[in-house]
């Protein structure tokens, strides 16, 4: 006896459950978490600067404020040169 056939579903139909989502958000949310990443590495970077050689460690702290605005990072940095006297 023959086997019944089947109709297989289109690509469109595979996929119409999949959300549709453009890639440029998606994007930027990447390149806020790396430049996030790379704003507290720079900050460890001042913290162990400080602990080894105090002196250096403001120049340490202002690059993090000018070469990461608007991060946690550079907010912190901010923080520490005002508690030392310092304008940010």
């Amino acid at each position: 006896p023959p086997q019944p056939t089947f109709a297989q579903p289109s690509k469109s139909e595979e996929t119409a459950h999949v959300p549709q989502t453009k890639t440029q958000p998606l994007d930027a949310i990447d390149e806020f978490a790396k430049r996030e990443e790379e704003a507290t590495n720079a900050l460890k970077l001042a913290e162990k600067m400080w602990k080894i050689k105090p002196t250096a460690a403001e120049s340490w702290y202002r690059k993090v404020v000018e070469k990461y605005p608007n991060t946690e990072a550079a907010q912190h940095a901010s923080d520490w040169l005002k508690r030392q006297g310092h304008e940010p």
